[in-house]
């Protein structure tokens, strides 16, 4: 291919220089396994010190994160029970439902992971 300017290389005084790891970003980048520690290692910290402050703020003698963690508890032995009563009602064994809960967890995973290795969320 032949150039058709032979002059210096002028750019438009509204020019914006870019780095190659923000080409990457705007592009999706490659999938990395050090972008995904990096946001296993932010979510974690990030965790952290959500967990920290919970269980340094109480109410009525209990802290946030024993309420938490019962409240999720109490969930999910509700989503069982409740499963279950709809399962009974329309005619399907809970098996089945298992499984197929089983593999939309699996596919939401394996997104994650996924979107986890070409994007920056955690850090």
């Amino acid at each position: 291919m032949d150039m058709c300017y032979d002059g210096a290389l002028v750019l438009p005084s509204s020019y914006a220089v870019m780095e190659e790891e923000d080409m990457m970003y705007l592009e999706g980048g490659n999938w990395s396994v050090k972008t995904l520690w990096y946001n296993i290692v932010g979510a974690a910290g990030q965790y952290g010190v959500f967990k920290s402050i919970c269980k340094r703020v109480s109410v009525k003698g209990k802290t946030v994160w024993a309420w938490a963690c019962s409240a999720v508890s109490w969930a999910k032995d509700k989503a069982i029970g409740y499963l279950g009563a709809f399962c009974a009602k329309i005619g399907v064994e809970m098996a089945t439902v298992s499984r197929l809960i089983g593999v939309i967890v699996g596919v939401s995973t394996a997104f994650a992971i996924g979107y986890l290795g070409t994007h920056k969320v955690f850090y």
